[in-house]
C-alpha cells in the first residue's frame, strides 16, 4: 500500500531553453524550465542507456569487479555492467558486457530497470539476474577497464552493501533487488 503523504501534486514544466555545451561519449546540456512559477537552470547529463548484471553461481556466490573509478579517486567494488551499443538490445549488452567482463555468460532475467542519478542524468539500467553459469572466452576490456574479478557469498556482498564497504549505488540497488527477489519466492 503506498500512502500519500503530501498533498503537492507533480506540476507541468514548460522548457524554455535547451543549450547545448558538450557532445561526445556522453554530452551536456543545460535546460531552462518553469516550475512553480519559477525559471530554473538545470546541467544535464545526458548518457545512453547500460546495463548491470548480478551473476550469481548455483553455490549461491555473485561475481564482483573491483576497479579503479578515477572520478571517486579509489577502487570500488561492482556488479559487472555496460553501455548499450546503439541499436542493441539490453540482453545482448548484457550478454556482451557479462563475457567482456567476467568470462561468464548464461540465463539471464531482467530483474528491474532504474535511473542511475535522476537529478542530473538520463542513464536508464536494465538489471538482469544471471544464472546457470558457465564460462566463456573473456573479451577485450576497454581501456579504461583494469578489471579484478571477485566471487562473494551474495548475503556477504548484502552485508558489506549495509554497512557502507561497498558504495557503487548500481552495485547497491542491485543485490537489494535481488535480495528482495529471492525473499519474495521464498514466501
Amino acid at each position: 500500500m503506498v500512502e500519500k503523504i503530501s498533498k503537492n501534486r507533480s506540476r507541468p514544466v514548460d522548457v524554455i531553453n535547451t543549450t547545448k555545451i558538450h557532445s561526445g561519449n556522453i554530452s551536456l546540456r543545460i535546460d531552462t524550465f518553469t516550475l512553480n512559477g519559477n525559471i530554473i537552470e538545470k546541467e544535464i547529463v545526458e548518457h545512453g542507456p547500460s546495463v548491470g548484471m548480478i551473476p550469481v553461481d548455483r553455490d549461491s556466490y555473485v561475481y564482483l569487479v573491483q576497479q579503479y573509478r578515477h572520478a571517486t579517486g579509489k577502487c570500488l567494488l561492482e556488479i559487472p555492467a555496460g553501455k548499450i551499443e546503439k541499436g542493441e538490445a539490453p540482453e545482448k549488452a548484457a550478454r556482451r558486457e557479462l563475457a567482456e567482463e567476467i568470462g561468464y555468460t548464461g540465463k539471464f532475467s531482467l530483474l528491474t530497470t532504474f535511473y542511475l542519478a535522476p537529478g542530473y542524468d538520463t542513464e536508464l539500467m536494465s538489471l538482469f539476474l544471471c544464472t546457470n553459469l558457465r564460462r566463456v572466452p573473456r573479451g577485450r576490456l576497454d581501456d579504461d577497464e583494469n578489471i579484478s574479478i571477485k566471487r562473494m557469498k551474495i548475503d556477504t556482498a548484502i552485508h558489506r552493501c549495509l554497512r557502507g564497504e561497498i558504495q557503487d549505488c548500481k552495485t547497491i540497488a542491485g543485490l537489494l533487488a535481488y535480495s528482495a527477489g529471492n525473499q519474495a519466492a521464498d514466501n
